[in-house]
């Protein structure tokens, strides 16, 4: 039995090494799923017709336009 061991045990060392770098890996790839998840996610809202993403820019024109047509018409 001793020999069995002793003759097994290089093997479940580099299997068990294998299994280790494996969890890396599946980690690193489940996380790279996960990010290009939600960018799907991100891209799909920005092609939602129900959601139009704006610069704070764009939206400083926006409100300036609003206040003046309400200046204009005395709302």
């Amino acid at each position: 039995m001793k020999a069995e061991v002793s003759v097994l045990s290089p093997r479940v060392a580099y299997l068990d090494h294998q299994r280790l770098l494996l969890n890396v890996d599946n980690s690193a790839i489940k996380q790279r799923i996960a990010a290009l998840a939600q960018d799907k996610i991100f891209k799909d809202g920005m092609l939602h017709p129900k959601y139009i993403l704006i610069s704070p820019f764009t939206l400083s024109l926006i409100n300036h336009s609003l206040d003046f047509c309400v200046y204009i018409y005395g709302y």
